[in-house]
């Protein structure tokens, strides 16, 4: 048993601070300028920049449905008149053994081609029997509107390896992506990711999105470093956008994910003046 809660610790912070999905479908729609949202912002924080109007959502993984690497996460995106904020809360893990992280981000179009944006996160780690710790880390990411179509972004984090806990001996890992995003046509969308987590293989993750219906999209992707595939469909009604996916790793099994956005009326970007 004991040694059961170790390895149950040990995988629930293995997750990335940034990444802590198994798969990449919240937020896949980073690097879109017509299709970003409020979980883009998982992906690509200048992505809040292409956000339409105010949005909450909430998304939930069972990850290898293990109740101890539950994950879930709120997020709110405000449209103000010269950019985006949004705030971000996340639970992971369970009583003995947690992960909670509170972040704030904004971003703002700095012309017709580029969007550039920055986010404030707090991380707190708690093991029962052994205390907790804390650390502060920042996120600095930019998207490129190469074409109408096609959109580049890069997003770095934590780039001062900040070490935190008892004798400053841990530290938060740095993490680079380079993302593209291309839409193939208005109802079908590929995206491309490359990510580097220090101590960590290359990873890239690939995921299409097609709308099969003015009501409902499905979505599919792949995850080259753990081998895991993951697929799922969302239906769109009015204000409300429920998703639900499941991802596999040939190993570790599957991980459900179910989540929840709430739009406010919607607000044409182009009606926004550009900053």
């Amino acid at each position: 048993m004991a040694a059961m809660f170790i390895i149950v610790c040990f995988t629930a912070h293995l997750q990335s601070p940034v990444d802590p999905f198994v798969s990449g479908y919240p937020g896949m729609e980073a690097y879109s300028s017509s299709q970003a949202d409020v979980f883009s912002i998982l992906t690509n924080t200048a992505s809040l920049a292409q956000l339409k109007s105010s949005s909450a959502g909430l998304v939930s993984e069972r990850r290898f449905l293990m109740d101890e690497l539950n994950t879930c996460a709120a997020l709110l995106g405000v449209v103000v008149p010269r950019g985006r904020f949004a705030l971000k809360i996340l639970y992971a893990g369970f009583s003995e053994c947690k992960q909670t992280q509170a972040g704030l981000a904004y971003a703002r179009r700095l012309g017709q081609y580029v969007d550039a944006g920055v986010q404030f996160s707090y991380h707190g780690f708690q093991i029962t029997g052994y205390g907790g710790a804390a650390e502060l880390s920042v996120e600095a990411a930019v998207v490129f509107h190469v074409t109408e179509k096609l959109n580049a972004g890069i997003s770095i984090f934590n780039p001062g390896n900040l070490k935190f806990g008892p004798g400053s001996e841990e530290r938060l890992p740095a993490l680079y992506k380079l993302g593209m995003g291309y839409e193939a046509s208005p109802i079908a969308f590929v995206s491309a990711e490359i990510i580097k987590e220090e101590f960590r293989p290359v990873d890239a993750k690939i995921g299409i999105r097609y709308r099969v219906h003015p009501l409902l999209f499905v979505k599919a992707g792949v995850s080259t470093a753990t081998s895991s595939i993951w697929t799922g469909a969302g239906i769109v009604r009015r204000s409300l956008h429920l998703d639900m996916a499941i991802s596999y790793h040939p190993v570790l099994g599957v991980s459900p994910q179910l989540s929840l956005q709430f739009v406010s009326k919607e607000r044409s970007l182009e009606k926004v003046p550009v900053e």
